[in-house]
Formats: C-alpha cells, structure tokens, sequence
C-alpha cells in the first residue's frame, strides 16, 4: 500500500516537473502532423519526378536504339563494318552514351564503335547479354552503373543481328539528386511556414484561455472586479463574457453575504447582551430566595418532618440547577461575545485542575453509589492554559460522566500521548451516545433526546462550552462511545 502510495506521489511529482501546456501539445501535434505530410508529399514528388525523368532517358533510348537498328539492318548483311562503325562514333558523341555494340546472328561482335576492335567475333556470355540476343524486341535493362538498351535486327523476316547501347546513369543519378535535394528543401520550408502559421493559429487559442486562466486565479484570490475583454467572434469569446457575467452575479452575491453577515452579527451580538443581562436580572432574585431559603430552613429545621425536608431539597436542587444554567449561558454569551478575555499561565494538570476536581466530584459520585478514580503517569504534566477555562472543561465532563451513570464508575486517566503530549481521559461506564448523533455532539443546544419526556436534565450549552474551552486552551478533544456501554472524553495538550 506504501508502495503504491509513494508510486502516486512520485508520479504526479514527475508530472508538474515536466508539465506540458495546451500550447505545446498543439505545438507538437500539429508540428508532427504537418512533417509527416511533408514528408510524405515530398516522398510522392521524388518519386514522381525520378519516374519522369526515367521514362525520359528510355524514351530517348528507345528513339536511338531504333535509328541503330535501322541503320544496321542496311549495313549488316553486308557486313559493311565501315559503315556501321561510323553510325556508332556519331553515337558515341553523345555523352551520356558510353558503349555500343553491333552483334551477328551468331551473337559474335562484329563491331564496338572503335577502330580497334579489340573484342571482334567476342561472344558475350554474361545474362544481360543472353537476354538481350534472346529477345525479340526492344530490351530495357538497369544495372548499377549503366542503362542497357537492346534490340533484334531484321532482314525482311530474317535475324541477321543484335545491336545495343549502354547509357551512363551517372547523370540521371545527379539529376535525382538534385530533385531530391530540391524537394528536401521546399519540404522544409513549408514545414517552417505550416510551423509558423500553426503557432499563430495557436497563439489565438492559448491566448485567450491564458486570459481566462489568469482572471480565474484573480477571483480565487478575491479579485472579484476582474474583467476579461476577448474579441475573437467565437466561443472563447462567449465563454470570456460568460466569466465576466459570472464574476459580476460572485461580487453582487459576496455583497449580499457581507451584509448578511453583519446583519447576522449584530443580531447574535444583542442576542448576546441580551442572554447576558437577562441572565444578571435572572441570577440576583434567585440568589436572595436561595439565601432566605437556607435562612429559613436552618430556623425551622429541628421542628420540619420528612415531607418539608424534602420540599426543601426540591428547592434547593432546583435553584442550584437554575444557576448553573444562568452560568453556562453567561459564559457562553461572553465567549459569543469575545469579551472574555483568557489569562494565560504555567499550570499543573495534576495537581491545579484533574486532582482537585476529581476530590470534589467524588461527593456526587458516593451519593450515587458510583466510583471515580484519578490515575496519573506524569510527573509534571506542566501546560500553558487558562485556569478557569480549563477547570470548567473538567467540571462539565465530570459531572456528565456522573448525571449519565448508573452503575459501576468513572475513571480519569492523565498520560503521555504521542509528540510530547498529554492526554487526560474521563472514561465512565453510563448510557453511552449513539453513532449518529456523536457528530451533533458539541453544538449548543443539541441533546440526543429531546422534549419533555427526555429522561435527564440539562440544557444542551455544556459540551458545547467544553469545545470553545479546548479551542481556547489549544486542545484537541475526541470522543469514543457506544449506546449502552459507556463513553470515554479524551482532552489532548501539547506540553510546555
């Protein structure tokens, strides 16, 4: 799995180091296109003109190769050797004409053209020359140097001889290769032109995408009065007035959130003061009826029966618990607010905020007949953190682990977690959260049960509170739970 991993990585690694734009691939594309059609065309061309210059030389073989038989024809039967001789000197005048050759029936050499005659009654025996006393028309036949040319002479309807003559290639070679050459040439040129022009043809396409390119970053980073003008009759520019249309509707619609926004903050503001002097107003009465309600009860207590005792108990739970729903909403009213300022100190996890609290809650826990233990594996679990902050962090979670457990315990852990971190663990053995509703687990208001027939008490702002807590104090929590098992609070610090 690694493998593929680092595979992928290095892949697209490869990828953005040699990157290939849309310019560069039409570029190459085109660039290619255009050399093999050249290149092909200029192919046809040689072809074509070497054909044609050929069938030139044979023709004007032919032509000669004819005037000799006839000539010969005249001559032969006679065996007027002067007379032939003199027809192939006029021959050999012509440059391109290196050898001719006048043969009997017998296909012996009566003359070469010279006054030599060094090969007279010669019999040529090699396959050119079979094939050429063979046949009985003219014969064309190429071989690496030369371009033989034979044909049968006739007496009336009697052979009486063969005659041929051997054509240098040497400047049909060099015509070749000049229209080789030629073609090589003007091949390349239009390749540059076809290169040139496809660039231009390009440059109108990437230029305008590049523009597009360019405003599209500017509206990522917040550019919203970026215009792009395009004047290219197409669809670049029905897609360039597109963008602008688009990023005029982006700027009106920004404004419209802009205002929303503030509209939305001044009402959550004075939502704010509002919760918190309500909260003020709401507090102060409370407080005096619960000072007079202990005035009262410690007055009468030796004369009260089961009945009042207990009437006093509902009292004095219900007051308490209207208090700390006062409390839980100023704090999150000041946090709402930002008027709380936190103030940041070197603190003891240990022994300034788990231990105490954990002696503290233990009262609750025994009324319930529950157990709650501290266990540390830190010697000095020293962080940077506000101390009301944080002992109001623990306080909601320990007293959620108790409200919501039955029986067995609650168990608080403080150990050291990975890259020099402590982790404090509040696992109990209560009712647990379901899966889905974990993820509503710290918004304010949010219970998993809800209405009147809910089964535990509450208002839905204490882990809520306990979230902007950790956000304050730099810390991570994470939760762990299953319906009917029980929960465990993992709140994460980095060391000082």
């Amino acid at each position: 799995m690694n493998i593929s991993i680092q595979k992928i990585a290095m892949t697209n690694k490869i990828r953005k180091k040699y990157k290939i734009g849309i310019r560069q691939r039409f570029t190459i594309v085109f660039s290619l296109f255009l050399f093999i059609l050249g290149t092909a065309n200029t192919i046809n061309n040689i072809r074509t003109q070497e054909k044609v210059v050929k069938e030139r030389l044979i023709s004007e073989a032919k032509t000669i190769i004819t005037i000799l038989e006839a000539s010969a024809a005249e001559y032969l039967n006679d065996l007027r050797i002067d007379q032939i001789r003199e027809d192939l000197n006029f021959i050999l005048t012509n440059d391109e004409i290196v050898y001719t050759y006048v043969f009997d029936k017998n296909n012996r050499l009566i003359t070469d053209g010279t006054t030599l005659n060094k090969m007279r009654h010669k019999v040529f025996g090699d396959e050119i020359s079979l094939n050429a006393y063979n046949s009985n028309e003219i014969i064309i036949q190429f071989t690496d140097n030369y371009l033989d040319v034979s044909a049968p002479v006739y007496l009336n309807i009697e052979r009486t001889g063969t005659v041929r003559i051997g054509f240098s290639l040497n400047v049909l070679n060099a015509e070749i290769f000049k229209i080789r050459n030629e073609n090589v040439i003007s091949g390349m040129i239009l390749l540059a032109i076809g290169i040139m022009l496809v660039n231009i043809l390009i440059n109108r396409i990437t230029k305008p995408i590049n523009l597009l390119t360019e405003g599209t970053k500017a509206v990522a980073e917040g550019v919203l009065n970026k215009k792009i003008e395009i004047k290219t009759s197409d669809e670049l520019e029905s897609l360039a007035d597109a963008f602008n249309q688009m990023t005029t509707k982006i700027q009106e619609t920004r404004q419209g959130i802009i205002k929303a926004k503030e509209q939305a903050e001044k009402s959550d503001k004075l939502k704010s003061e509002f919760l918190a002097q309500m909260s003020h107003e709401i507090r102060t009465p409370v407080n005096t009826i619960m000072n007079f309600t202990s005035l009262i009860r410690s007055d009468i207590e030796d004369q009260m029966n089961d009945e009042i005792k207990e009437s006093f108990e509902i009292i004095d739970n219900g007051g308490r618990r209207l208090i700390r729903t006062i409390d839980l909403i100023l704090n999150m009213s000041e946090l709402q607010a930002g008027t709380y300022t936190p103030q940041y100190q070197q603190i003891n996890l240990k022994d300034n905020i788990i231990a105490p609290l954990v002696n503290e809650f233990k009262i609750h826990a025994e009324k319930k007949d529950l157990s709650l233990t501290f266990s540390n594996g830190i010697h000095h679990p020293n962080i940077t953190g506000d101390k009301y902050t944080l002992l109001q962090l623990f306080a909601n979670l320990l007293d959620n682990a108790i409200k919501y457990t039955h029986q067995g315990g609650i168990n608080v852990f403080l150990e050291e977690a990975v890259s020099n971190k402590f982790r404090v663990s509040i696992a109990d053995t209560g009712i647990g959260i379901s899966e889905k509703y974990i993820d509503n687990l710290f918004q304010p208001f949010s219970q998993e049960e809800q209405g009147y027939t809910r089964k535990f008490e509450g208002n839905g702002l204490g882990l809520a509170l306990v979230k902007r807590y950790c956000e304050l104090n730099n810390a991570e929590i994470n939760v762990e739970s299953e319906k009917g098992l029980g929960s465990v609070f993992s709140v994460i610090f980095n060391s000082r």
